[in-house]
């Protein structure tokens, strides 16, 4: 039911709020950009829960979440300065190659750290395409947010399978590319 209902809500043109009305008004390519974009997050996001390395205990532990937190903190300066695509292009291609070697400890890092820089690009893609709905368009992300966590949740793990974590970027990353080049094309 859940697949039917998604896309019928998104066909919704507005409705009323406690806050006033509420417009989702966009065309066909918001529409495909931003469920580009949700399968791109779902993608990044199911990489970034089961990604289970042997080194990430005692401080390693928080290096890891200053990594994850400075990064996408760090991608929304640089995706202001270099733009969408060039960010998802290096940040999702270079993490995905420096998780083939995510056992050393410094290259994990660095790949926790260029992983998490494409969050703003999806954040900014989703709300460009919903204008007048920007709150939900963040909520519509952290739901794909919460999809990618199910597997991990329901026991399933890669324990440092950096080729299984490249070839998740490498996905997501293609997902990433078409909701940047739909949301070119969104008219309004």
């Amino acid at each position: 039911r859940i697949l039917f209902f998604i896309p019928g809500f998104l066909c919704v043109k507005s409705f009323k709020t406690a806050n006033g009305e509420l417009s989702l008004k966009t065309d066909k390519n918001g529409i495909i950009c931003v469920v580009c974009a949700f399968i791109g997050v779902l993608l990044r996001s199911f990489t970034g829960f089961m990604s289970v390395f042997s080194w990430k205990t005692g401080v390693y532990s928080v290096l890891s979440v200053l990594a994850l937190a400075l990064g996408k903190a760090a991608g929304g300066f640089v995706r202001d300065r270099i733009g969408k695509g060039a960010l998802t292009a290096i940040s999702l291609g270079l993490s995905g190659v420096l998780f083939l070697f995510s056992n050393v400890p410094a290259i994990g890092l660095t790949a926790v750290f260029l992983f998490n820089m494409s969050m703003p690009v999806t954040l900014d893609l989703a709300a460009k395409s919903f204008k007048g709905a920007r709150g939900f368009s963040f909520g519509l992300m952290t739901f794909a947010l919460f999809l990618g966590f199910l597997p991990t949740y329901f026991g399933y793990s890669a324990k440092d399978n950096g080729a299984l974590l490249c070839a998740l970027c490498a996905v997501s990353c293609a997902f990433m590319f078409l909701s940047v080049r739909e949301e070119k094309k969104i008219a309004f």
